[in-house]
Protein backbone atom coordinates (compact mmCIF):
# COMPACT_ATOMS: atom_id res chain seq x y z
CA UNK A 1 0.00 0.00 0.00
CA UNK A 2 1.41 3.38 -0.99
CA UNK A 3 0.25 6.43 0.90
CA UNK A 4 1.67 8.93 -1.54
CA UNK A 5 -0.18 7.76 -4.67
CA UNK A 6 -3.87 7.24 -4.06
CA UNK A 7 -4.86 7.26 -7.71
CA UNK A 8 -5.88 10.90 -7.99
CA UNK A 9 -3.35 11.58 -10.71
CA UNK A 10 -2.44 15.00 -12.02
CA UNK A 11 -6.07 16.14 -12.12
CA UNK A 12 -6.42 15.65 -8.37
CA UNK A 13 -3.25 17.55 -7.63
CA UNK A 14 -4.36 20.42 -9.88
CA UNK A 15 -7.77 20.52 -8.19
CA UNK A 16 -6.15 20.60 -4.75
CA UNK A 17 -3.82 23.41 -5.81
CA UNK A 18 -6.71 25.46 -7.21
CA UNK A 19 -8.76 24.84 -4.07
CA UNK A 20 -5.89 26.07 -1.90
CA UNK A 21 -5.49 29.23 -4.00
CA UNK A 22 -9.25 29.83 -3.81
CA UNK A 23 -9.23 29.33 -0.04
CA UNK A 24 -6.45 31.84 0.51
CA UNK A 25 -8.09 34.30 -1.88
CA UNK A 26 -11.31 34.09 0.17
CA UNK A 27 -9.40 34.57 3.42
CA UNK A 28 -7.58 37.59 2.01
CA UNK A 29 -10.74 39.17 0.58
CA UNK A 30 -12.61 38.57 3.82
CA UNK A 31 -9.89 40.26 5.86
CA UNK A 32 -9.74 43.16 3.42
CA UNK A 33 -13.52 43.63 3.67
CA UNK A 34 -13.35 43.60 7.46
CA UNK A 35 -10.50 46.10 7.58
CA UNK A 36 -12.14 48.39 5.04
CA UNK A 37 -15.39 48.33 7.01
CA UNK A 38 -13.59 49.16 10.25
CA UNK A 39 -11.97 52.31 8.86
CA UNK A 40 -12.53 55.80 10.26
CA UNK A 41 -15.07 56.72 7.60
CA UNK A 42 -17.37 53.77 8.24
CA UNK A 43 -19.52 55.56 10.82
CA UNK A 44 -19.19 59.07 9.45
CA UNK A 45 -22.37 60.59 8.09
CA UNK A 46 -22.12 61.93 4.58
CA UNK A 47 -23.88 65.15 3.65
CA UNK A 48 -26.98 64.71 1.51
CA UNK A 49 -26.58 64.81 -2.23
CA UNK A 50 -26.58 68.39 -3.50
CA UNK A 51 -25.89 69.93 -0.10
CA UNK A 52 -22.78 71.75 -1.34
CA UNK A 53 -24.66 73.27 -4.29
CA UNK A 54 -27.52 74.42 -2.07
CA UNK A 55 -25.07 75.89 0.43
CA UNK A 56 -23.29 77.81 -2.33
CA UNK A 57 -26.63 79.12 -3.58
CA UNK A 58 -27.59 80.16 -0.05
CA UNK A 59 -24.31 82.01 0.37
CA UNK A 60 -24.72 83.86 -2.94
CA UNK A 61 -28.21 84.95 -1.89
CA UNK A 62 -26.99 86.04 1.54
CA UNK A 63 -24.24 88.17 -0.04
CA UNK A 64 -26.81 89.79 -2.33
CA UNK A 65 -25.30 88.45 -5.55
CA UNK A 66 -28.64 87.10 -6.77
CA UNK A 67 -32.23 88.26 -6.36
CA UNK A 68 -34.90 86.42 -4.39
CA UNK A 69 -36.60 85.38 -7.62
CA UNK A 70 -33.38 83.97 -9.08
CA UNK A 71 -32.69 82.26 -5.76
CA UNK A 72 -36.11 80.54 -5.68
CA UNK A 73 -35.84 79.49 -9.34
CA UNK A 74 -32.33 78.09 -8.88
CA UNK A 75 -33.33 76.27 -5.69
CA UNK A 76 -36.33 74.69 -7.42
CA UNK A 77 -34.15 73.65 -10.36
CA UNK A 78 -31.58 72.12 -8.02
CA UNK A 79 -34.20 70.11 -6.14
CA UNK A 80 -35.70 68.80 -9.37
CA UNK A 81 -32.35 67.54 -10.64
CA UNK A 82 -31.33 65.87 -7.39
Amino acid sequence: MTWWADGTGYGGWAAMALAMVALWALVFLGLAALLRGAGPSSGAARPPRGAAEERALDERFARGEISAEAYRASRARLRRTL
